[in-house]
């Protein structure tokens, strides 16, 4: 597999999004999917410290038949987040959806393999999710 990088210059994270991920084929049919966005607080993607809900989005209308959809985080302020950023409207949406603050589940850590082989660290509740985009 070639490691391929798009680059969309655009003032609107929807439409670059979009445009990116129809690019590189992006389509994610019948599996388990967790989001994990990197939200930082209740701070603004304008303010480069979050991710824009236009970017979830487009990563959600390419899911098709997806059981089960959850958007993971664990910032200092999760909830407050997924309202203040819109996250939370995107629910009405996608009624699978789930918004799940990390730090509030059940979990036990287990390691997840890295291309560069460190591990990263996923809340094994959601280990048997087929695919886990990041906006990282």
């Amino acid at each position: 597999m070639t490691d391929r990088v798009y680059i969309s210059k655009t003032q609107d994270p929807y439409r670059g999004a979009c445009q990116v991920l129809d690019e590189l084929g992006f389509r994610v049919t019948g599996k388990k999917v967790f989001i994990k966005p990197n939200l930082t607080g209740c701070r603004p993607s304008e303010e480069g410290m979050g991710v824009d809900t236009g970017l979830a989005r487009a990563v959600l209308e390419r899911l098709e038949d997806c059981p089960v959809i959850t958007i993971g985080e664990s910032c200092s302020k999760t909830e407050r987040s997924f309202v203040e950023l819109g996250y939370e409207d995107l629910k009405k949406d996608y009624p699978q959806l789930q918004l799940v603050d990390m730090r509030e589940s059940e979990h036990i850590w287990k390691p997840i393999p890295r291309p560069d082989r460190k591990s990263t660290r996923l809340n094994s509740s959601h280990t048997d999710i087929s695919r886990m985009p990041s906006s990282a």
